[in-house]
């Protein structure tokens, strides 16, 4: 595995974690977590993460969570950078 998908593997773990400590609104949980699992799918089977896929939900889910999850959302905001690195 590369080493951006090993960030990427990390920092889902990381949004994981946060999310079982400090639940979000079911909406945002369920996207959030739909949109991680859809992420972790692709790196298991050695696939790029599809930028249309997550990128705009990702960076979406950053915005809205800034004030109320911080640390959340700079967790999301890594993974966007992550990709971002990778090219897509």
């Amino acid at each position: 595995m590369s080493k951006n998908k090993q960030l990427i593997g990390d920092e889902i773990a990381r949004a994981r974690n946060h999310l079982q400590q400090q639940p979000l609104a079911a909406p945002q949980h369920d996207e959030l977590s739909r949109t991680l699992a859809d992420m972790e799918l692709h790196l298991q089977l050695h696939e790029n993460p599809k930028p249309e896929e997550f990128l705009n939900t990702l960076q979406a889910m950053e915005v809205q969570l800034e004030a109320e999850h911080p640390v959340l959302a700079g967790v999301i905001g890594n993974i966007v950078r992550v990709l971002g690195s990778m090219g897509i």
